[in-house]
């Protein structure tokens, strides 16, 4: 499988893991999505400690989709960044999303 990375995703990776928990939260099945994740965090030489997929999302009446962050029970949501294209992650979280 070919995984195509943001550039210097793998040392942004290594960074932040220094000092913090790496959580994957994606609105994509598992199926599709474990083999990239797998590839990104052995590519890093990262351990990403859990990985929350589409059946950890719910759908909204607008059909957007909401990542239910609060599924994720042993994070400290004050000490939290999210990094997500989302608009509407940016919209619920403004002050934690980049």
């Amino acid at each position: 499988m070919y995984v195509l990375k943001w550039p210097d995703l793998s040392g942004f990776l290594q960074v932040v893991s220094g000092f913090c928990d790496l959580y994957i939260f994606t609105a994509s099945e598992q199926d599709y999505a474990n083999p990239i994740i797998d590839k990104i965090e052995s590519s890093s030489n990262v351990n990403i400690k859990k990985w929350y997929f589409w059946s950890d999302c719910e759908v909204n009446s607008d059909n957007s989709i909401d990542k239910k962050i609060n599924v994720i029970k042993e994070i400290n949501f004050e000490r939290t960044v999210i990094i997500d294209d989302s608009a509407w992650v940016k919209q619920m979280y403004p002050k934690k999303t980049l």
